[in-house]
């Protein structure tokens, strides 16, 4: 029985990623921030992640060093243990961002900053 559930969390975990893209791709190609569905809205939410520059798929442990490096370097040594968490490094890049403060060089030499899109809904009103 569990593992039927599994299976069918997975598919439908992989259908709504489908979705996901091709609204996506839509709000892209229209140039659409949001739209309401049968009383739901369908909007684009906006993120900023960071996370040491990478030549491959995963950072290797010489791309975060240089990335700690240049965290330690800036003055940030709190994010580093000896390595960074990004979750609290995107959030300190998002609040940056905020504020209109821009990021040190060495921070920009060696981190990527990434926006990425995703779709969520809310009730409507």
């Amino acid at each position: 029985m569990r593992r039927e559930i599994e299976t069918n969390l997975d598919d439908l975990k992989k259908q709504l990623a489908g979705m996901e893209r091709e609204i996506l791709e839509d709000f892209e190609k229209t140039g659409t921030s949001s739209t309401k569905v049968n009383g739901m809205t369908i909007y684009l939410n906006r993120q900023l992640w960071a996370g040491p520059k990478k030549e491959g798929e995963f950072a290797t442990d010489e791309e975060y060093a240089v990335a700690c490096k240049a965290l330690v370097n800036s003055g940030l040594e709190v994010f580093v243990h000896p390595r960074f968490n990004t979750n609290t490094v995107s959030g300190w890049v998002r609040e940056q961002e905020k504020l209109g403060q821009e990021l040190p060089q060495a921070i920009k030499d060696a981190l990527r900053v990434e926006e990425k899109f995703t779709i969520k809904t809310r009730k409507g009103a």
